[in-house]
């Protein structure tokens, strides 16, 4: 009797089995490690793969630190009972393992820099003083890519770029922030949200560039 595996017997064992909860934090992970593939099974019936693609994305933009890269995701899924899925997910970063550790070293370090310039700690100044930094240290590149990475560290990115840059040094002088994403002129563009006073407020790196000065609004000004 012959019996014979599409997949290997370490490829089966690789699969981790969590909870919805952990899918931002196991992605995270995987990514930070420079992991190109990351196998994961959810008991769900309503996830599919855009959702999941989706699901990963935000969760690597909350960790502007931490990430370089955002790779390219694609994601297959194989359905079984009982709502039993396995998310086969891909990583495409362009880089190699050994070059997105240096540039987290050099990203990181970076942030490290811009942060202590910022000479203020409550987090109206931190947001105001840090977006202005960026946007007068940063060139725009007319696109919605990058990371902190091309804005702190190449000096230039698009607005994803601007925004994790911004959530990176808020992180770094401990103020809540957020990297947030909507349309601009109906093309992609992100933004960020600033925790000050019991209120979030929205703050555009991408916007004080083009404006001159970096300002807090709230929902409906935006």
């Amino acid at each position: 009797v012959y019996i014979n595996y599409l997949r290997t017997a370490e490829e089966m064992a690789e699969i981790k089995s969590i909870g919805i909860n952990m899918v931002g934090d196991t992605a995270v992970d995987a990514v930070s490690s420079g992991e190109d593939e990351l196998v994961i099974q959810l008991y769900t019936s309503t996830i599919d793969g855009d959702a999941m693609g989706a699901r990963v994305e935000t969760a690597l933009l909350e960790e502007s630190s931490r990430i370089p890269v955002i790779p390219q995701i694609d994601v297959d899924v194989y359905s079984g009972e009982n709502y039993q899925n396995i998310f086969d997910i891909h990583f495409d970063y362009g880089h190699t393992a050994d070059e997105i550790s240096d540039m987290l070293t050099d990203m990181q370090s970076a942030i490290n820099s811009a942060a202590a310039l910022v000479r203020r700690d409550d987090a109206y100044s931190v947001a105001v003083l840090a977006a202005g930094m960026i946007a007068d240290t940063c060139s725009y590149d007319g696109g919605s890519g990058g990371t902190a990475y091309d804005a702190l560290v190449l000096r230039s990115g698009g607005s994803r770029a601007l925004a994790m840059a911004l959530d990176a040094v808020c992180e770094a002088k401990g103020v809540e922030a957020l990297v947030v994403t909507g349309l601009s002129s109906n093309a992609e563009h992100y933004w960020n949200l600033v925790h000050v006073d019991d209120n979030w407020y929205h703050i555009d790196v991408t916007e004080a560039i083009s404006s001159g000065s970096a300002a807090l609004r709230t929902d409906s000004e935006m």
